[in-house]
């Protein structure tokens, strides 16, 4: 992986196994660019396990409040071929 030390943080091993459990999971990375709340919850408890403002939090956060889907969806409709 080639990424800089500013983008992955202090610890890339679990920056690497966060990215290749995204990958493995179904749903995470779609077509369209869309976040489903499942997706949303399981990069939560990836980020908690190295934020220390995030850790112990995960059944509690307002994941309604940090993602939305609006922008892709506007992107989409915007990018989509006229029919």
């Amino acid at each position: 992986m080639v990424a800089r030390r500013a983008y992955y943080g202090p610890d890339k091993d679990i920056y690497q196994r966060t990215l290749t459990n995204n990958r493995e999971s179904e749903g995470v990375f779609t077509i369209d660019g869309t976040v489903d709340e499942a997706s949303a919850r399981t990069t939560l408890r990836d980020l908690a396990t190295f934020d220390p403002q995030l850790k112990g939090k995960e059944e509690t956060f307002d994941l309604g409040a940090s993602y939305d889907n609006r922008f892709v969806e506007a992107a989409n409709r915007a990018l989509s071929p006229a029919k």
